[in-house]
């Protein structure tokens, strides 16, 4: 600790504010990747489900029910894609943000889409058990619902990999 509120880091000094404000900063994408997601204009998921998840605990087989999940994969696409577009800015310290922030949001999505993924395990698991017993209605919602993680599924996972690793790290870092 330096006597005038800056920090020793492998020899380099960085002041504890710079640090406290990157945090924040990254944590800012975060949320709003997360928001963008479960609260924009394409998605259906109730805010008590995104609580749940955002405390750790996935929702096994309650909290959602049948219902269709639908996360605004287009609105974070599009976020992530236009923090991209600073990313290749003269100026460093722009680079370096909006790297920052469209990695913070990806982490979002990745979070999100794991959380889909122990969805998706949980419905397949009771549509095989519903399927060989006896079919019918119940049957049928969780075929839907399956069908319904897997896309939200997929299109997250495109969302990383076409837009941040095709757009941020093949044109940033090549």
């Amino acid at each position: 600790e330096h006597p005038e509120g800056k920090k020793m880091v492998g020899g380099v000094i960085y002041q504890i504010g710079a640090m406290e404000y990157r945090k924040i900063y990254k944590e800012f994408w975060y949320i709003l990747g997360c928001v963008a997601l479960t609260h924009g204009g394409m998605a259906s998921t109730a805010s008590s489900e995104f609580d749940e998840s955002q405390r750790g605990s996935a929702v096994e087989g309650g909290g959602g029910g049948s219902s269709v999940v639908r996360l605004d994969a287009e609105l974070v696409k599009d976020l992530i894609g236009r923090v991209i577009e600073l990313s290749p800015v003269g100026q460093p310290d722009v680079r370096a943000a909006a790297t920052m922030a469209a990695l913070s949001m990806s982490h979002a999505v990745l979070d999100q889409s794991a959380i889909l993924v122990k969805k998706l395990d949980v419905a397949k698991r009771q549509y095989d058990a519903t399927k060989r017993k006896s079919g019918g209605a119940k049957s049928e919602a969780l075929k839907v619902r399956v069908d319904s993680l897997k896309r939200s599924v997929q299109d997250l996972e495109e969302v990383v990999m076409g837009t941040v690793v095709q757009g941020l790290f093949v044109h940033r870092y090549r």
